[in-house]
């Protein structure tokens, strides 16, 4: 449920606008729909720097023919003390963040010294003269990574405050700093910057929602284009638990049920990704939305 509601959070989701009709219809490669609704998303991620991606493609042989992001990681040398006892690791390490702990890395940049000194207490980083102090909420992971191909990353991995799996990822080399951080539901790169996990599973077609670029001083967004998905069809792998919305203020919801198989095609957006208006089989048409983990 949080998840969900996290989605609600970072969109906003809201009614639509009265009104809100179909706007463009035949094109000589064959029927292309755009929704006021989904420009109404699109401009509204434009409006926080959102970059995009403007084609359609096979998301599951996009995301499948990527490499899972620990096949890149170094062999930084990694030593913790924590509890009485010393952990090592070669590229990464799991421990309890919460928990206090003395940890060295040797990194390409140099020695990379991280500490926790009370229990659920902020972590302390330090390289070359470098001193930053991250709050984290479970994270469980450190890892480094050579994601662009070129310089190496540490990447800190945090089931989030409710099961909103993420990763940090911090800049080592020139001077420390972090990024940012990209969703983690099976994150996946190309070894040349990209890290992407944050689609709908759950579906044959399985979109890709938005993935994250390595880019000099930032860790850019890029965005499906809302209208791209627009009169496609979309069928659930396996039975689809969503909230049904059928109020127009979308301000009551009962459960409903999506049988695996039964295809449906989206009409449009009434929020953020995951609130779909969709028809239904028999022709219904119905206001939806998702869990982030689908």
């Amino acid at each position: 449920m949080a998840a969900l509601f996290c989605l609600m959070f970072i969109g906003g989701c809201a009614a639509p606008a009265a009104g809100d009709t179909t706007r463009a219809e035949t094109t000589s490669g064959g029927t292309e729909t755009r929704s006021a609704a989904a420009e109404a998303l699109r401009a509204e991620l434009e409006a926080q720097g959102a970059e995009w991606c403007e084609e359609w493609r096979d998301w599951n042989v996009w995301y499948d023919g990527l490499t899972e992001v620990e096949r890149f990681c170094t062999d930084a040398a990694v030593r913790c003390e924590q509890g009485g006892k010393v952990l090592e690791g070669v590229g990464s390490l799991e421990l309890d963040f919460s928990v206090p702990f003395v940890m060295t890395a040797e990194t390409e940049a140099g020695t990379l010294h991280m500490e926790c000194a009370e229990e659920g207490g902020q972590v302390e980083l330090r390289l070359g003269g470098e001193t930053i102090s991250p709050y984290f909420d479970h994270a469980w992971k450190a890892a480094f990574v050579k994601a662009d191909g070129r310089e190496e990353y540490l990447f800190i991995y945090d089931e989030g405050p409710s099961a909103d799996p993420c990763v940090w990822v911090y800049r080592l080399n020139g001077r420390l700093a972090q990024l940012g951080q990209a969703p983690d539901y099976g994150i996946r790169t190309d070894g040349a910057g990209l890290l992407v996990s944050y689609r709908f599973t759950q579906f044959d077609e399985a979109p890709v929602v938005f993935w994250h670029q390595i880019a000099q001083d930032e860790l850019r967004q890029v965005n499906t284009d809302p209208a791209l998905w627009v009169g496609q069809s979309f069928t659930p792998r396996e039975d689809l638990e969503v909230w049904l919305y059928d109020t127009p203020d979308h301000a009551n919801w009962t459960p409903e049920t999506i049988p695996a198989g039964e295809a449906f095609v989206l009409r449009g957006f009434w929020g953020w990704y995951n609130c779909m208006s969709v028809t239904r089989v028999d022709g219904t048409v119905q206001d939806i939305a998702l869990w982030i983990g689908d």
